[in-house]
């Protein structure tokens, strides 16, 4: 292709203009809109900056009939060139004329394509610097065609850019864009023609595919040095480089100190200041303690942890692990801060009680906190379920109080240091008591001092099987177990009572009354049973079961009568119980037209005893009987012994 050739858009060519969808490659498109008419093909290389994108474009839009070749630009003048020192005599140098009819007969030879036979581009004249103006041996250029109206056929050429080898050379610095008059040396060193039977297209878009890749690289310069014949440019290391920021690296760091901190504290020799530690929480506690074995864990959180820790002469309190969590950077200085304790599974004995309430953390250690956990007390041959709760130290040192819960949370208590004990308050939500009787209380509220062989209760308020109870009572196993105390009951539920105090007893109503009691044991274990109690009883609206007063009556005398039950609408009476059994003494009974008193009994064996006056009014008569209570709980029998008419 003439580089001083002009072309000019076709009536397609405008049209793609106007419409953006019919090219919309953006370098076509550009070069088709520089397509004036005036401008010569140099002119749009000088103004596009890329002769070879140029001749690529120009040569597709050639292709989709969008430009049309117009005419030939007259060619600017060439410079001399300089003398040549290898010349063996000086020349002349040829004109521009010559030199450019030169090129354009070369550039206009044919080009045969053939599939099979290799073919090499013709070569363009050499221009040799001479004294004479030689002219090369080349054919005159053939007349210019006439003009014709239809659209001229392009020349068909395929180039190609030859692939560069890389050479680890430094990049050098970008020059300036290719100038578009050194055409000469761009076909000499980057194109060869191959006849491999490709279009025009295909081989014109291999050239601007492979120019386009060189452009945009950083590296590449289109004047570097030649070495070989070959082209090079520098190859650009991309190997990885290992990277870490800064946020990583300060996670690596910290992530180091506390490894290392980790494994001075597993692996530092405790054991070694094992008794000095014994000697530090025997004058704190003022009683002897001994350490089966200290160690540093980091679960559940970091602490150096005690096990199998006893206290005191008498072994009253053992300890089977001890957490310490310390404040780390108060150990290096003279006063200590414990922020924690955890003990878990205590056992603490009633002489022990004594010795709690006189505890202090010491004059150069300060505890923060305390937590119990599995927390039994012994008292003698009763053990109470395990609790759990706090220990609050005074910021002087010495105990504050305790709070402690049972597992079920329904039983709270609270312990305050009092001289050899504890003043303590008690709430209770649907609790049990541990020993005997076992009575379960809907709300209890108790308060009263507890000391190492003594528990007074000067405040007892419950809620118990639909009634209230109020009361106070002191036991005592300094030397076995004493109980004693007095009590008033209010709308007691019968039918919810008895079964706890007796499956076998069966009666209903509403209880209420004033008692004392008393016992004496070798046990506490055993001090429900020898318990003696006296009071007064009221029930009202209730039944007796398993006999029958009224049908007793009627049967006659000698008759025995078993089973049925009993109606009234009061009954009082004064209640004996004791070791050996229990009596009800001054029954008075009452249900309508039925009256009944008398007294009843039942030893330990459950056989009853028992004698009552029964009196039953009719429209016309009263018949009054006296019978006799045999037979056992389970069966109890009434036989008349005399009745009277009227």
């Amino acid at each position: 292709m003439n580089k001083n050739t002009i072309f000019c858009k076709t009536a397609d060519g405008e049209e793609a203009v106007k419409q953006r969808t019919r090219l919309v490659q953006r370098n076509l498109r550009n070069i088709l809109i520089m397509v004036d008419g005036q401008s010569s093909v140099a002119d749009l290389a000088e103004h596009f900056g890329d002769m070879a994108v140029v001749l690529g474009a120009l040569a597709e839009l050639l292709a989709l009939g969008f430009i049309v070749g117009e005419k030939t630009a007259p060619a600017p003048p060439t410079p001399p060139s300089p003398p040549t020192p290898s010349a063996p005599a000086p020349t002349a140098e040829p004109s521009a004329n010559e030199e450019q009819e030169a090129w354009e007969a070369w550039e206009e030879q044919p080009l045969i394509i053939n599939r099979d036979e290799s073919t090499e581009m013709p070569t363009p004249p050499e221009i040799v610097s001479i004294a004479a103006p030689i002219k090369p041996d080349l054919p005159p250029p053939p007349p210019p065609p006439p003009p014709v109206v239809s659209q001229p056929q392009p020349l068909i050429e395929e180039i190609f850019f030859e692939s560069p080898e890389y050479f680890s050379d430094p990049a050098p610095a970008r020059p300036a864009a290719r100038p578009a008059a050194d055409m000469r040396n761009f076909f000499e060193r980057n194109v060869e023609t191959k006849r491999i039977g490709a279009s025009l297209v295909e081989a014109v878009k291999d050239v601007w595919s492979q120019q386009s890749k060189r452009n945009r690289s950083d590296h590449y310069d289109v004047n570097e040095p030649v070495r070989g014949g070959i082209k090079t440019r520098p190859l650009r290391r991309r190997g990885k480089r290992l990277y870490i920021s800064w946020p990583l690296m300060a996670v690596m760091i910290v992530g180091g100190a506390i490894s290392i901190v980790a494994l001075v504290a597993l692996l530092f020799p405790y054991d070694n200041y094992l008794p000095d530690i014994e000697k530090r929480a025997s004058v704190a506690l003022n009683d002897p303690v001994k350490i089966g074995k200290i160690s540093f864990s980091f679960l559940p959180r970091p602490n150096i942890t005690l096990r199998g820790v006893v206290i005191g002469k008498e072994r009253f309190l053992s300890v089977d692990t001890v957490r310490v969590l310390p404040d780390f950077i108060s150990l290096l200085t003279d006063k200590k801060v414990l922020r924690e304790l955890e003990l878990d599974n205590l056992l603490l004995k009633h002489q022990g009680l004594a010795h709690v309430s006189q505890w202090s953390s010491g004059p150069n250690v300060e505890v923060r906190r305390i937590h119990v956990s599995g927390l039994r007390l012994d008292l003698g041959d009763v053990v109470l379920d395990a609790m759990g709760g706090d220990v609050a130290m005074s910021a002087q040192g010495p105990l504050e109080k305790i709070e402690l819960r049972n597992a079920d949370a329904n039983f709270k208590l609270k312990l305050t240091p009092k001289g050899q004990g504890f003043n303590f308050e008690a709430i209770g939500s649907a609790w049990k008591m541990p020993v005997q009787p076992g009575l379960t209380f809907e709300y209890l509220e108790a308060q009263g001092e507890l000391g190492a062989t003594r528990l007074d209760i000067t405040k007892l308020d419950g809620k118990l099987y639909g009634g209230l109870l109020v009361g106070r009572a002191v036991i005592d196993w300094s030397r076995g177990a004493e109980l004693a105390g007095d009590s008033e009951l209010k709308r007691i539920d019968l039918a919810k009572l008895l079964p706890t105090l007796n499956p076998d007893l069966e009666a209903e109503g509403e209880l209420s009354g004033k008692t004392r009691f008393e016992g004496r044991s070798d046990s506490l274990a055993n001090l429900g049973e020898s318990v003696r109690v006296e009071g007064n009883l009221d029930i009202k609206r209730g039944v007796v079961k398993r006999f029958d007063i009224i049908e007793a009556v009627r049967n006659g005398h000698n008759e025995p009568t078993r089973g049925g039950l009993t109606r009234f609408e009061q009954l009082t009476g004064n209640l004996l119980q004791e070791k050996k059994g229990w009596k009800l003494t001054n029954l008075r009974a009452s249900s309508g037209l039925m009256k009944a008193g008398g007294s009843v009994g039942m030893d330990r064996d459950a056989r009853l005893s028992g004698n009552l006056d029964v009196e039953m009014k009719g429209s016309a008569s009263v018949v009054r009987a006296k019978l006799a209570l045999t037979g056992t709980l389970k069966e109890p029998v009434l036989t008349p012994t005399r009745g009277t008419k009227k």
